[in-house]
Order: C-alpha cells, then sequence, then structure tokens
C-alpha cells in the first residue's frame, strides 16, 4: 500500500528533526540533550560554525570554556535561541561580532572571562534583555562605551575585575538597575564621577580593590542606599572625610579601606554605621585615632594591624558599644592609656598586640576585660606584669607573651586567668624561673629549656619549671641532621626532684631538639620545655706525627663544609622560630 506523498515528507521531516535532537558534536559531551560540553576540546574559531550545527537545539547550556577560539563570527548561535547559559571562558577571544548574542534572547548567563577583549561595544548586548550574569574579568579590556550595557535591564551580577579600566562613564549603569554584585577591582580607575552609581539602588556589594583612587567626593557613592559590602582594599586614599560615606553610612555591613595611605582617622568618621560589622583598615600609615573616631559602632571585628600607631588613647574608643576582635598586630605601641577600652570592656573577646614595643603589662592596659577569651603579647619588649595587672581577664582562655624578655614566670602575676587558661605560649624568652603553678585543669604550656653549659660532645641543660606536681620528667633529644647523627634517643626518664641533666654522646657542630617535659598524673595537663641546641666545635689535642695529623685532618676536612652547612641551616631554622 503506497503512502500519501505528504505523509512521507512529514515523516522525512520528523525524523530529520529526532536526528538532530539526539545528535552531539564529536568532540562534545552531551547529557540529556539539554548540556553541552565542549570545553578543553583543542577548537577554534573555525570549528564553531560545525560544533554549534550539529548540536542539539534543545541545550539550554553550552560549555566553550578552555579553547584557543581567537573571535566570535556572526550567526553561530542562530539556530540556538534557546539557550539559557554559554560559557566562553578562558578562551584568547579579541573581538566579537555586533551581531553574534543578537539571536540568544533567552539568556540568563554569558561567561566571557579570561580573554583578550579590549572594547565593549554599544549594542553587544542589545537583546540580551533576561541576562542576569555577565562575566568580562580577566580580559584586556580598556573601554566600555556609555550605552554598552543599557539593554541589560534584568542584569544582577556584573564582573569587570582585572582589565585596564582607568575610567567609569558616568551613565553606564543607568539601565542596570538590577544589579547586585558589581566588581570593578583590579583596574586603572583614578576617580569616581558624582552620579556614577545613583541608579544603583539594589546593589548589595561593590568591590573598587586595586584601583588608583586618591580619593572620594561628597557624592561618589551616592545612590547605593542598600549597599552592604565595600571594598575599597589596595587605592591610594590618604584622606577619609565623614562625609565621604554619608552614602552608605545606614546599609553598610563590611567596609575595607585595608593598603591604602591614610594617616589619620578623623573623629565621627564612622558614626552612624550602626550596621557596620566588620571594618578592616590594616596596612595603612595610621598615626593617629582622633576622639570618637568611632563612636557607636558594634563590631565583630576591628583590623588596624600593620599601621604606625604608637599609642593607644581611651578617647579615640569613645562611644564604642562593642568589638569582638580587635587585632593591633604590627604596629609601635608602646603605650596603653589606663581605659582605653573602657567603653566596651564587656564586649571583647579576642585582643591582638603582637609586634609590638610594650616593655610592661599594667592593670590599666586590660582592666575590666572579664570576657576576654585571647590575648596575644607576642613579639613585644615586655620584661614584667605589674602586680596583679591580669587579675580581671577570669575568662581567659589563650595566652601568648612568646618571644618577649620574661626571665621569671610568677603564678601570683597571673591570679585572674589562671583557672581558665588552656592555651599559655612563652616560647622564645630566656627564662630561667616558672614558679608557684600547680596545674589540675587541662591546659597546655609551652617554653624553652634553659641552657647552662654547652661543649661539643655534651651540654648541661635545666628548665625553668622545676618544682610542682609532676611525677617525673621525660627527657627526648633528636638529632636535626639525620644523616650526620642518625639516631633519636628513646626517652629518658628521671625523677621529680631533678632541676638539671647533663646530655652526653653528643657529635661537636650538630643540631639536636631536646625536650625535658614533666608528666602529671592528669594527662591532659601539657607542659612543653624544649630547645634547639647545637654543640660546639672539639678542640683537637694530638701527639701524632705531623704527617699523620696533616692527612688525618685532610680527611675530617672532607666533611667539616657539610657540617657547617647543615649547622648554618639548623641555626636559620630557629631564628625564624623565634623571630619571624
Amino acid at each position: 500500500m503506497k503512502l500519501p506523498y505528504f505523509d512521507v515528507v512529514v515523516a522525512a521531516v520528523l525524523f530529520c528533526i529526532v536526528a538532530k535532537t539526539a545528535s552531539c558534536p564529536p568532540p562534545c559531551r552531551c547529557h540529556k540533550q539539554l548540556y553541552t560540553y565542549c570545553d578543553n576540546a583543542s577548537l577554534t574559531a573555525n570549528h564553531l560554525g560545525d560544533v554549534l550545527l550539529n548540536t542539539p537545539t534543545t541545550t539550554i547550556y553550552l560549555d566553550l570554556s578552555l579553547n584557543s577560539i581567537s573571535y566570535l563570527p556572526e550567526n553561530i548561535f542562530d539556530h540556538h535561541p534557546q539557550l539559557t547559559s554559554v560559557n566562553l571562558a578562558r578562551n584568547a577571544i579579541g573581538s566579537v561580532s555586533p551581531q553574534v548574542f543578537v539571536p540568544l534572547t533567552q539568556l540568563r548567563k554569558l561567561f566571557l572571562e579570561e580573554n583578550n577583549i579590549v572594547v565593549i561595544n554599544s549594542g553587544l548586548f542589545s537583546s540580551l534583555e533576561k541576562l542576569e550574569i555577565l562575566r568580562l574579568d580577566g580580559n584586556k579590556i580598556e573601554d566600555v562605551h556609555n550605552t554598552s550595557f543599557e539593554n541589560l535591564v534584568s542584569l544582577e551580577e556584573l564582573y569587570l575585575r582585572d582589565n585596564h579600566l582607568d575610567e567609569i562613564p558616568s551613565l553606564l549603569f543607568s539601565k542596570t538597575t538590577k544589579l547586585r554584585v558589581l566588581d570593578l577591582s583590579d583596574n586603572l580607575i583614578e576617580y569616581i564621577h558624582d552620579g556614577t552609581f545613583t541608579h544603583l539602588r539594589n546593589l548589595e556589594l561593590l568591590s573598587l580593590a586595586k584601583n588608583r583612587i586618591r580619593t572620594l567626593q561628597s557624592f561618589s557613592l551616592s545612590g547605593l542606599v542598600n549597599l552592604k559590602e565595600l571594598s575599597l582594599r589596595s587605592n591610594k586614599l590618604s584622606v577619609l572625610r565623614a562625609t565621604d560615606l554619608d552614602a552608605v553610612r545606614f546599609s553598610l555591613r563590611e567596609l575595607d579601606l585595608s593598603s591604602n595611605i591614610l594617616s589619620t582617622l578623623t573623629s565621627n568618621v564612622f558614626r552612624g554605621m550602626g550596621n557596620l560589622v566588620n571594618l578592616n583598615i590594616s596596612e595603612n600609615n595610621v598615626e593617629l585615632i582622633n576622639d570618637s573616631a568611632f563612636f557607636g559602632l558594634s563590631l565583630d571585628k576591628l583590623l588596624l594591624n600593620s599601621n604606625k600607631l604608637t599609642q593607644l588613647w581611651r578617647s579615640s574608643f569613645r562611644g564604642v558599644q562593642r568589638i569582638a576582635y580587635l587585632d593591633f598586630s604590627s604596629n609601635e605601641i608602646s603605650r596603653i592609656e589606663t581605659g582605653a577600652f573602657d567603653s566596651f570592656n564587656e564586649f571583647i573577646f579576642v585582643l591582638d598586640l603582637t609586634r609590638n614595643k610594650l616593655t610592661k603589662l599594667q592593670y590599666g592596659m586590660v582592666r575590666e576585660l572579664k570576657s576576654l577569651q585571647v590575648l596575644r603579647l607576642a613579639h613585644n619588649e615586655i620584661d614584667e606584669v605589674v602586680n596583679t595587672a591580669m587579675k580581671d581577664l577570669t575568662n581567659l582562655q589563650e595566652l601568648d607573651i612568646g618571644k618577649n624578655k620574661f626571665t621569671v614566670i610568677d603564678a601570683k602575676d597571673f591570679v585572674g586567668p589562671l583557672n581558665s587558661l588552656k592555651l599559655f605560649s612563652l616560647q622564645c624568652n630566656t627564662l630561667e624561673r616558672f614558679v608557684n603553678f600547680n596545674f589540675d585543669k587541662d591546659i597546655f604550656i609551652s617554653m624553652n629549656l634553659t641552657i647552662s653549659n654547652v661543649l661539643s660532645r655534651s651540654v648541661n641543660v635545666s628548665w625553668p619549671y622545676a618544682k610542682g606536681g609532676q611525677l617525673y620528667w621525660s627527657v627526648t633529644i633528636k638529632c636535626v641532621d639525620s644523616n650526620k647523627c642518625p639516631f633519636d634517643s628513646q626517652p629518658n626518664y628521671l625523677p621529680a626532684y631533678r632541676e638539671s641533666y647533663v646530655i652526653d654522646n653528643l657529635l661537636p657542630i650538630s643540631q639536636y631538639y631536646v625536650c625535658v617535659n614533666p608528666e602529671f598524673a592528669n594527662s591532659n595537663v601539657r607542659v612543653e620545655q624544649c630547645l634547639f641546641i647545637i654543640t660546639s666545635e672539639e678542640v683537637i689535642t694530638s701527639t701524632k706525627s705531623p704527617s699523620t695529623e696533616v692527612n688525618s685532618l685532610a680527611a675530617s676536612d672532607a666533611s667539616f663544609p657539610r657540617t657547617i652547612f647543615c649547622a648554618i641551616l639548623s641555626m636559620i631554622y630557629f631564628i625564624l622560630t623565634c623571630f619571624c
């Protein structure tokens, strides 16, 4: 029986449609006829025509990333108007045909990062009214026209990081009113025109980090009424006035001003920023914090590390409500005024004063800090805890006073935190005595041994913590240069009353890591007393004939440079451990 001509034609068309729908171009992988993966397939622009022609017409996600595509010819997407996501990242695309994206009226996501695009011409994205995410970061874009994004009315995320932009056209974002994320970091921008962001009332995250911005104007940030995160890190800001932040004062939650050249924090500059929780002003040149600079703030974290502060004044923190984590490390602070933190003393949990120039720990510096849990004072010049300076630190769990100038540590000076401490570091002090401590709760303490006499084959060590509730001493010796002195001794046990020990059978000009640790009935009480020790060179006195002695010295000289080299490396390691 003959089929009617019309039925044959319909059947042929349906067969072609099914065959086309079920196909997948050879270098690609297809999944459920919806996702086509042609990434890392060594494709060039010349391959795109054939690849797209054989791509299932039902595909909604097309991945062409990690190829060698240098340009996008016209008409390649003509048969795929259904695409919602196209990934062209990490190619070598330098030019894009003005009409190439016209058919993609359903596109939601377009990834063009890490290519060689130089200019974004007007009209390039004119048909992409449904686009929500556009990534152009990591290109070489020098020029963006005022109308380049005017049709992207649904755009929510725009990434222009790591390009060569030196300015932002004042009307560039006038139509992208739904933007929530805008990344302009790592460009060459020197100036923000007034009103540039006026229309971005929905923007929540703005990054201007790693540019060349020298100053903000009163209206530079106008319009950003819902901005929550602002990064101005690594610019050239030398002054920040109170009015510069007016536009974002009531919405901002995170502000990053690190790695600029700010020298002074002016009065009330952050006043009224009631929603701010994280403030980073690290790595500037801040020498002075004026009265009430942080008035009214309630922060999770304030970072002022790596500046040039020499003193902390009470007036600088007047009106502060809360700062849970406060970092002043790597400054030049030699004095903290009594009661400097009084206005928020119940709400400091971490205080970092590492790498400063403090010489004594006095009561007024940390008075009433009853909620403090972590205090870091390493790398200062402290040699004394004055009277009961720490008596209010009753909840302190971690105390680091390593790399200071202590010779004696007495429990009576630490009466406040004694019952709460879990970690107590005293490394790289020249401790001679660690006295009046009796431990009945879990704690870990680390400190150095004391060396009294180092010879070529022996060393006499004593230890700061000598009298306490220990059951016995455990002595371990490890050779740092395992090729030269391959043995690691088994632990040696000493009675509890011993206060020094001579370690012998060592090799000359060799480095050892020696520990003498007390053992307690409570195994969760750990006191670690260790030190790197370098033995001296052996003095040779010989009665051999000159010729024999010369031969002997010649033989030893063969290994001597290597020995010296190992000793030097070991010394460098020790120096880095204690001083870096």
